[in-house]
Formats: C-alpha cells, sequence, structure tokens
C-alpha cells in the first residue's frame, strides 16, 4: 500500500508548455519547418522587390519635375512599398511565432496525456478507498467484539470484587481465630 500512496505532484502543478506567450523558460526551440521556410523566403523575397520597386520609381527623375498625375503614382509607390518591405520581417516574425507554440494536436495530446495520468491517480485511489472501507468494516467488528468482552468482563469483575470481599472477611474471621488459638495456647503454657 506503501508505494500505491506515491502520486505524481507533477500532474497537478507541471504548467503544460504551449501556455503563455512563448517567451518563457518552458518553450523549447524548434527547428523551422518547410512551411515556415516558404514563408521566410516569400517575405524576403517581398522585401527585395519592394526595395527594387522604390529605386525604379526614383529613377524616374527628380519629383518636383514629375507630373501631378506621376507625382501622385510615384507617392502611391513609395507608400505601397514601404508599407510591403515594413510588413515582410514582421510576417517573418510571427511566424517563427507560431512555429514555437504548440499545435493543436500537441496540446490535445499533452491533454490526453495529463487524463491518462489522472485516470490512473483515481484508479489507485479508488483501490485505497475500497482497502480502507474493508478496514472500516474489519474495525467496527473488532469494536463490536471488544464491547461485547467489557460487558463480559465488567460482570466478573463485580464477581471478582465480591469473592475478595468475601476472601478479606474469611481472613479476618481467620486471623481472629489464630490470635485466640495463640492466646489460648499462651495462657494455657502458663497454667501449667
Amino acid at each position: 500500500m506503501d508505494n500505491e500512496q506515491e502520486v505524481a505532484p507533477q500532474a497537478y502543478d507541471e504548467p503544460s508548455k504551449g501556455q503563455g506567450d512563448g517567451d518563457d523558460a518552458n518553450s523549447e526551440d524548434r527547428p523551422a519547418g518547410m512551411r515556415e521556410w516558404l514563408m521566410r523566403f516569400g517575405a524576403g523575397g517581398n522585401f527585395v522587390m519592394q526595395c527594387v520597386n522604390i529605386v525604379l520609381a526614383a529613377g524616374r527623375g527628380p519629383f518636383g519635375s514629375l507630373t501631378t498625375a506621376k507625382q501622385v503614382g510615384t507617392g502611391m509607390i513609395y507608400g505601397s512599398s514601404a508599407l510591403g518591405a515594413v510588413n515582410s520581417p514582421i510576417v517573418m516574425y510571427k511566424e517563427r511565432q507560431l512555429t514555437k507554440e504548440d499545435t493543436f494536436r500537441a496540446a490535445l495530446n499533452g491533454i490526453r496525456e495529463q487524463q491518462g495520468r489522472l485516470a490512473e491517480q483515481n484508479d489507485i485511489l479508488s483501490a485505497e478507498i475500497d482497502d480502507l472501507e474493508s478496514e472500516v468494516e474489519r474495525m467496527q467488528d473488532i469494536e463490536v467484539a471488544l464491547r461485547e468482552l467489557s460487558n463480559v468482563q465488567g460482570t466478573q469483575i463485580n464477581e471478582l470484587l465480591d469473592l475478595v470481599r468475601q476472601n478479606q472477611e474469611i481472613n479476618e474471621g481467620m486471623r481472629y481465630v489464630l490470635k485466640s488459638n495463640a492466646l489460648e495456647e499462651v495462657i494455657s503454657w502458663y497454667s501449667t
């Protein structure tokens, strides 16, 4: 029964991986998968294309010498290219964070594993409860037997005390008789 009482505390105390923001000590670095490499390549290519687009737009000549329509078009090219260039590193960073996090399947497997541990501990506790119930029944039987024994012994003790009192009275009577006999012999010695 001693080995059954060893319940693993980590089932209750250990936080599962994937909780929180992924920056804690429990998160482990996972190697980049094919999807992440493709995203990196695409985001890097997008960044390069946006820079090339800005260079090509700047090659049209000084901004002030362009017509209004071309200035608006060049401004839109600069703005969209800048947004694209800023988004590319953010996309790579977010994809890496997603790769570090547990997937739904991994989280579900973790939950199933913990459910298995809890079911095993529940079985152990159920067996211990059954053992304790049988112990309680046995102790109740012992209690009944001890009560019966104490009742029987209580009457026997009363009888024993009565016998002790009678024995004391008989002993006192015998002492009186012995003293009387001794006194009679002493008197008979002096009178002879």
